[in-house]
């Protein structure tokens, strides 16, 4: 609301750090895996190989928990990162921006995920562990969202594990790719978050970049 009333829109809060893919929900903290050049984090001299621990004192197990966390504060914030590295434990401050900070290896996908160039997200297979944990067969996990891109216009929110497509049940990245290319116009995307209860519902628009 204050974001609203100040600037006409919401500011969204970012650090400038992307996952390291295969620890995304570690349990020891958030592993970064790059790091931004023009982002807070890499200013506050956070680097990929890094592992987020606590922000301003609260602990941070996962790259879920990091996510929520962040999406807390406002634009301008500073925030007390503590993490590792090389397994010594450090200390830093970083300011919290308004704009997504370039990447450039953004469009590109990791070694477990896969990048839909045109829907401008990097996509991973949920793994055994986390789809036990929230009683699921299995899902396509949204991360590295793109500006201006169709997850960013629906408001998908990084770390949504997407279960369905238009009632069709979605349990990988190949099954996803199927679905979505048969379809047209606005698709209902179903799905979850890790560790939260409850389903959430985003209307995907395939026609923004077509």
């Amino acid at each position: 609301m204050n974001d609203l009333v100040k600037f006409g829109d919401v500011k969204r809060p970012y650090l400038g750090i992307q996952a390291a893919e295969d620890k995304f929900d570690a349990g020891d903290g958030a592993h970064i895996g790059s790091t931004a050049k023009d982002g807070a984090a890499a200013e506050a001299g956070l680097k990929g190989g890094d592992i987020i621990t606590k922000i301003n004192d609260v602990p941070i197990n996962s790259w879920t928990e990091l996510l929520g966390s962040v999406a807390s504060y406002n634009v301008g914030d500073k925030l007390k990162i503590n993490y590792k590295r090389d397994g010594k434990d450090q200390v830093t401050t970083a300011t919290l921006k308004t704009k997504p900070a370039a990447f450039d290896d953004l469009a590109k996908a990791g070694s477990t995920g896969s990048s839909f160039e045109r829907l401008g997200a990097t996509l991973k297979n949920v793994d055994d562990k986390t789809a036990r944990k929230n009683n699921i067969e299995g899902g396509v996990m949204v991360t590295n969202i793109k500006e201006d891109s169709p997850f960013k216009k629906a408001r998908v929110s990084e770390g949504f594990i997407i279960t369905s497509v238009d009632g069709v049940e979605v349990k990988n990245i190949e099954e996803l790719r199927k679905v979505l290319s048969e379809a047209e116009g606005t698709v209902r995307l179903e799905g979850i978050f890790d560790g939260y209860d409850g389903a959430y519902v985003y209307p995907l628009n395939l026609d923004e970049n077509r």
